[in-house]
């Protein structure tokens, strides 16, 4: 069987880098926020993943589906974002992706990211733009016994872990 068309567990993590709203209607920033539709599923980005730069541990979102379904689905209808303002929605925008993107989706796979502007549209009027940035990971099993006469040993099963530090991750400190 192809394996890309078998569940794997995914971890999906967004954070909109930064936020440009036209109207000056907006009194009270701390009360916009957003919700996103990510192959089927729906996240809420609350207000402390709005106009930061790093990707928060504690707000990904699990999620168990076939590398050929999400491939499907964001080739379908992409990531659709609605903005909020005291819980309606005050713009709404469409992430599209390149096949280049669509392609490194699969069983397999390293960690991928991706960043675009978005117009944010209301009454196909343009309210302002949002930046998104994305992460989507294949998630670890947790690690497993093997059958063994030696002393216990475990073994993770971690498909394409790759390289564990990107450049983005050194960082020097001098005191």
């Amino acid at each position: 069987t192809d394996p890309n068309k078998e569940p794997v567990k995914f971890v999906f993590n967004a954070v909109i880098t930064h936020l440009k709203l036209f109207s000056d209607k907006i009194k009270k920033p701390k009360e916009v926020d957003a919700a996103l539709k990510f192959s089927g599923e729906t996240i809420d980005i609350t207000q402390s993943r709005i106009n930061v730069t790093d990707f928060a541990n504690d707000r990904r979102t699990e999620l168990e589906a076939s590398p050929f379904g999400v491939r499907k689905k964001l080739t379908e209808n992409g990531l659709v974002l609605n903005v909020r303002y005291q819980g309606n929605v005050i713009g709404t925008g469409t992430m599209l992706f390149e096949d280049s993107f669509l392609d490194r989706i699969k069983s397999n796979m390293q960690d991928v990211t991706h960043e675009d502007m978005i117009p944010l549209l209301k009454n196909d009027e343009c309210v302002g733009t949002a930046v998104l940035s994305i992460m989507l990971v294949i998630k670890c099993d947790e690690p497993v016994e093997e059958p063994t006469e030696q002393p216990k040993k475990t073994k993770e099963e971690c498909v394409g872990l790759g390289p564990t530090i990107n450049d983005q991750d050194i960082m020097f400190i001098i005191g």
